[in-house]
């Protein structure tokens, strides 16, 4: 949803709706019944998972956390996540891990430039991002800013 007040935008995420939610991890799912107990799970509104499953960026980070590297979803009910904050971070933390996790490929695609790096080098790298992208931005001797985040740094 977008809103304007006095000519600034905000844009709001609405919540997920339980059907769309289902709809999107059952449609998307190699195989559909390993979701059952989450969306059981879901149908209590104020349980973490649920809470956490309402936004879309939370449903795509468990497609990709759960589907592709063949982990059970029903982790995220035994992993004792007591608040919507600890599921978030363990989707997060396991995204990475999904993400840099080896897969088979084709052979048309398989080539010595198609490495796949380490998923602890790519945490460690993201890391070192948001710790540079979270220093407040230190100011020249003329007065003007150095370069800040997503500007040119002579430290890259």
């Amino acid at each position: 949803m977008l809103c304007s007040s006095t000519g600034t935008h905000v844009v709001r995420v609405e919540p997920v709706s339980l059907t769309s939610a289902e709809d999107y991890l059952v449609k998307s799912s190699v195989e559909p019944a390993t979701w059952r107990s989450v969306l059981d799970a879901m149908r209590d509104g104020g349980s973490p998972v649920a809470q956490a499953l309402s936004t879309p960026l939370m449903l795509h980070l468990s497609r990709v956390v759960f589907e592709d590297s063949r982990r059970d979803p029903a982790e995220l009910l035994v992993l004792n996540l007591d608040t919507r904050e600890s599921v978030e971070a363990e989707l997060l933390r396991s995204y990475v891990q999904a993400a840099y996790e080896p897969r088979e490929q084709s052979p048309d695609l398989a080539t010595e430039s198609a490495a796949w790096f380490e998923s602890a080098d790519a945490e460690r790298w993201l890391h070192h991002l948001a710790r540079f992208l979270d220093t407040p931005t230190p100011r020249c001797s003329d007065g003007g800013s150095s370069p800040g985040p997503g500007r040119h740094h002579d430290g890259w």
